[in-house]
């Protein structure tokens, strides 16, 4: 086992070159001397071959980090992603490098001041109050599908201001979009999605109970959108019913929890064997009615399962020969 083993990957972190970089010098330039020392199926540097390694790296790329800058360290340095800065060097928005070393295109040292005040000019643009569509939908709080079909429904003003190809709100558009997406969404009101997240209940099955009459449906409306929201009285009542729901109503899948058994074993322990009462108590009428169990039935259930399993008349082995 090697005491000082370092891997090709921390080599090049150490001389301050990519991996990708390191392993090309190393093995298709032969610039760099490759790894002799093998343990195991991989090849590693010791203290003495990683001192050989900087000496070569000093000559291969005699320019210090100060003096070339590649690419993805300038878009670091203007704080500027990866993928944009790519994108703006090749829309010639922003200088592309032109010192070549070792097939790689490096910003000099005057190329990366004027790297930096282009950027600069660039955030001090888009700092004067301009806002992008994509900021505007964080700061509004909506999704960025919901926001881009209000603007394609003219429910919401369009950013006017063009900049680098892309359209931004000034701080008085910002302004008139807070207030029109006030009169959509009815800011202090309560939509059926958010009521289902904040009682705890998937969105379908919430829709589905206020469709039964279990919940009280939403009664104000938007002024341009067509939707329904609840006032705070309202949420009230709803959490109210709710809880009722919740606190006196089992479904079958929770009873069969309750004793330890898999949904599907415990439907046919009710249906097909007829060992415990099925479920009476529905909720509302509709085309696919759910039948739930009281308090009272489940303690029935509970009684069922502990004497049935305390005389031996049934057991999970032999139930499957029960006619």
């Amino acid at each position: 086992m090697l005491t000082e083993a370092i891997t090709m990957m921390d080599a090049a972190h150490i001389v301050g070159l990519t991996t990708n970089v390191f392993r090309h010098l190393v093995y298709e330039k032969r610039l760099i001397p490759a790894p002799q020392t093998k343990c195991g199926r991989r090849y590693y540097y010791t203290a003495e071959e990683m001192e050989k390694v900087k000496k070569a790296v000093k000559v291969v790329v005699p320019h210090t980090d100060e003096e070339l800058t590649s690419m993805h360290n300038a878009a670091k340095i203007t704080g500027i992603s990866a993928m944009s800065f790519s994108r703006f060097v090749k829309t010639k928005v922003l200088p592309a490098p032109q010192t070549k070393h070792l097939n790689r295109y490096y910003y000099d040292a005057e190329e990366m001041e004027k790297l930096k005040d282009v950027a600069k000019s660039m955030s001090n643009a888009l700092g004067k109050g301009l806002i992008s569509i994509h900021k505007a939908t964080q700061i509004v709080a909506v999704k960025p599908t919901t926001f881009s079909n209000w603007l394609a429904e003219g429910l919401i003003p369009t950013p006017k201001i063009k900049y680098r190809c892309r359209y931004y709100y000034n701080a008085e558009e910002m302004e008139n979009v807070k207030e029109a997406v006030k009169l959509i969404t009815y800011k202090g009101f309560t939509s059926r999605m958010q009521a289902a997240k904040l009682t705890g209940i998937q969105e379908h099955t919430f829709r589905r109970l206020v469709e039964k009459g279990v919940i009280p449906a939403p009664k104000i409306k938007s002024i341009y959108a067509n939707r329904y929201y609840y006032t705070p009285e309202e949420m009230v009542e709803v959490i109210k019913v709710v809880r009722c729901h919740k606190d006196n109503l089992i479904s079958m899948s929770a009873a069969a929890r309750m004793i330890g058994y898999s949904p599907g074993y415990f439907n046919n322990l009710v249906h097909k064997f007829k060992i415990f009462p099925p479920p009476k108590r529905t909720l509302g009428e509709s085309e696919r009615t759910r039948y739930y169990y009281t308090a009272d039935q489940i303690e029935d259930i509970k009684k069922i399962y502990k004497e049935s399993m305390e005389s031996g008349i049934w057991s999970p082995q032999t139930i499957g020969t029960k006619t």
